[in-house]
């Protein structure tokens, strides 16, 4: 898949540049160069479940945990330095085709995924007035606050967004969308709403799953006065997830009886002066969500949220961000059936410095506390999962845009 996504890629490039003497063709791009290491770490259980049907579950091995700086394209820290999981880089092309059509196509490359290029966004967009505009193909989900740009990392003032959001690995969809613009008074108002698909190839230690959202809807509305931005998102998704045996097995995920998802997000971002505040709160509600554990556990809801703060004095923005994570599961084996709670919280203290037009240069420290409770950590299917969320996490990167 990969593969052709790279070569719909290089055709997208050669089709939009052969239109370059009819049409206005604009050329974009962007390059995040980050590096970090864990400076201390908690204990994570693997977990086998090939006994699962005798009623005994196998405990897999322990190793110090890791952390997942982009879940989306599994980048992920260990206690050796790296340079891959919040490196990439990213072209888009922009031509305008005359009377309100417009083609729009962005590749990019993550660390995690070994810098391959992968088509992201390939859309036409048509715009009808000054109020409406329809896209059409693969393009972005507009979860969260930062979705439109989330991989650009000159665009906002952290490494990356916070971990402690309620996301899944899928964030981009093939279908339909329409944007509307308003104003009224002092607030300008936008709104998306969108329906598609879209196909992820997931990887969970070591096992390879497919996860096809089918039916996927929702929307997100902003209203923003210069001062105060305030945004509200909703998705609804059926999933049908192919490789697990278990959810074969027990009829959840299947085309017949896919799983149901239902995201909710809010926002709030306030400029006064010279400082900013920005808070993001999330929620997934998943029904019997088997490939969210390895054995027969379902993550029942997710909750994420965080409240990050910072002031700009010149080329330089200090910031401190805390936020928090929360899941809650329920298992069901032939021992009997179980709830408990995996979770965790974070404070991570950072410097921004534009040190040049175009180009910022960024560290931060991050330290994450492991707030399970004791079955998830110690009991969870007999061997529990350890302190695996526990971290310290110091990274840096050169972030820039062209």
């Amino acid at each position: 898949m990969k593969k052709h996504n790279r070569l719909v890629g290089l055709g997208l490039v050669v089709a939009l540049a052969q239109t370059a003497n009819a049409a206005d063709v604009r050329l974009n791009g962007f390059m995040s160069v980050g590096a970090g290491k864990l400076l201390n770490s908690g204990t994570s259980r693997d977990h086998l479940s090939t006994l699962l049907l005798a009623g005994v579950e196998t405990g897999g091995g322990e190793s110090p945990a890791t952390y997942t700086a982009d879940a989306a394209t599994q980048g992920i820290y260990n206690e050796d330095l790296s340079f891959r999981p919040d490196s990439n880089y990213g072209l888009q092309i922009t031509a305008a085709l005359g009377d309100g059509l417009s083609a729009t196509g962005q590749i990019t490359g993550n660390g995690g995924e070994n810098f391959d290029a992968v088509v992201s966004w390939a859309y036409l967009s048509y715009t009808f007035n000054d109020n409406y505009t329809l896209m059409v193909g693969r393009q972005r989900m507009p979860l969260f606050y930062y979705s439109d740009f989330i991989d650009v990392g000159y665009a906002y003032h952290w490494i990356r967004p916070p971990t402690t959001l309620a996301a899944s690995e899928g964030d981009t969809i093939e279908g339909i969308k329409l944007r509307g613009t308003w104003l009224a008074g002092d607030w300008d108002i936008s709104s998306d709403i969108y329906y598609g698909a879209s196909k992820q190839e997931i990887n969970r230690g070591g096992s390879q799953y497919t996860v096809e959202s089918v039916d996927t809807g929702g929307f997100a509305l902003k209203a923003s006065n210069g001062t105060i931005t305030l945004r509200a998102s909703m998705l609804d998704s059926s999933a049908i997830i192919s490789g697990n045996p278990l959810v074969q097995a027990f009829n959840q995920g299947t085309r017949d009886n896919p799983l149901q998802n239902t995201f909710y997000g809010l926002a709030a971002h306030i400029n006064i002066a010279n400082a900013f505040v920005v808070s993001e709160w999330t929620r997934n509600d998943n029904k019997e969500n088997y490939l969210a554990l390895f054995e027969v556990s379902g993550s029942e809801d997710t909750t994420g949220w965080y409240i990050s703060a910072g002031a700009r004095f010149g080329k330089v923005t200090p910031h401190i961000t805390y936020g928090e994570n929360e899941s809650n599961y329920k298992g069901e084996t032939l021992l009997g059936e179980s709830q408990f709670t995996g979770g965790f919280s974070s404070v991570t203290i950072g410097l921004r410095w534009d040190f040049h037009s175009s180009a910022a240069f960024k560290m931060e420290y991050e330290t994450r506390s492991d707030d399970s409770d004791d079955y998830f950590q110690n009991s969870a299917g007999g061997f529990g999962y350890g302190d695996g969320y526990e971290a310290d996490l110091i990274s840096f990167s050169f972030d820039a845009i062209f």
